[in-house]
């Protein structure tokens, strides 16, 4: 669209016609402020005075998001860039105007998809991190879950003592060697090792850990989760961690179902976006990061899937009287030259 310093339509291209619904001999000559909706329809007229009495550029040259507003009174985002030209001696202004909505909405998709993984993230009973290839494995994300565990906070962490050095000393050759493993072969790891906290106790943690990789290959980073699993080595609790694991891993189903359908919404309109765009088109690079996040997105909730896939126990039945005499027969060593018995007064019920 070009126009005068009056703020005067010259000239429509067919594209500009189609996006706003009007005819070249219809706008032709009218004020470009018909195209505007409220505020810039009754604030341009002042914005084109103000540049011509001062040179200052708030638009010209830049380029920003702004709203259209199209024949029938309907608004819709859009990008504007504005140049300034002499056209025989004559001051004039070009716009190119471009539709974003497709992407707007792929934008707000993507945030909405990153809030219900934010939320899910921060209430795992674990830790997730992502951290740099290099000898100090520097993190670049970690979640909230890290307070509880290891006693320092996300902030605390990103901050201060290099990652490696919070894991045991005698760990740390193990660590490396299977993680580098894993990373050759793309395939995921699983590692126990310890991890020391503020108080400087050591923890024992199970973590699971992926490579994210360029299209050529390159390891770009590292994710993982861990969970602290301390208790479990000392008590062998497995049965009770197996129906924790089992309702977190409902839990987790559930919330990735639903993320995978946002995700695939995203998609779907990164999808319908691409048929819009040319290939010379600058929005290309803005749709090609849009796909990767959703990539990168897909991977998370697949590790959370992966986690979360329950534990089945076998469940058969038994005599109590069988239990309680092992453990009897157990404690004969604590027992032997007490005064200590053990009664049974069942008679005939049944305690299978």
């Amino acid at each position: 669209i070009t126009i005068d310093e009056e703020g005067s339509i010259e000239s429509i291209n067919p594209a500009a016609e189609r996006i706003f619904g009007f005819g070249q001999s219809e706008i032709v000559g009218c004020n470009i402020n018909v195209l505007m909706p409220e505020p810039y329809h009754s604030r341009h007229d002042h914005f084109m005075n103000d540049y011509l009495s001062t040179g200052r550029k708030k638009i010209i040259g830049i380029g920003r998001e702004v709203e259209g507003r199209r024949r029938d009174g309907t608004t819709f985002p859009m990008h504007l860039a504005v140049s300034e030209l002499s056209v025989g001696g004559r001051r004039m202004f070009a716009g190119i105007v471009r539709v974003i909505t497709g992407y707007r909405e792929a934008e707000e998709a993507v945030r909405e998809s990153e809030r219900k993984l934010s939320t899910l993230i921060s209430n795992l009973p674990g830790v997730a991190y992502r951290i740099r290839n290099d000898e100090l494995w520097t993190l670049d994300f970690v979640s909230e879950g890290c307070l509880p565990i290891v006693g320092y906070s996300s902030s605390e962490l990103l901050a201060g003592t290099p990652t490696i050095e919070l894991v045991h000393p005698e760990d740390r050759q193990q660590i490396r060697e299977e993680t580098e493993a894993g990373l050759s072969q793309r395939r995921q790891i699983e590692i126990v090792y310890r991890l020391r906290l503020r108080s400087g106790e050591y923890r024992w943690v199970w973590d699971r850990i992926r490579g994210v990789y360029s299209d050529d290959g390159e390891v770009l980073g590292i994710e993982g989760f861990l969970t602290d699993i301390t208790e479990q080595r000392k008590e062998r609790e497995k049965y009770v961690q197996a129906e924790r694991l089992a309702a977190i891993g409902q839990m987790l189903s559930t919330v990735a179902h639903e993320s995978r359908n946002a995700l695939q919404r995203i998609q779907a309109a990164a999808d319908m976006l691409s048929l819009e765009l040319t290939e010379e088109s600058d929005a290309r690079k803005d749709l090609a990061k849009i796909e990767r996040a959703t990539r990168d997105l897909y991977r998370l909730l697949e590790e959370i899937r992966c986690y979360s896939a329950p534990i089945h126990l076998e469940t058969k039945d038994c005599g109590l009287d069988h239990v309680w005499r092992q453990a009897w027969s157990s404690l004969e060593t604590v027992h032997r030259g007490r005064d200590a018995r053990l009664d049974e007064n069942i008679r005939e019920t049944n305690l299978t």
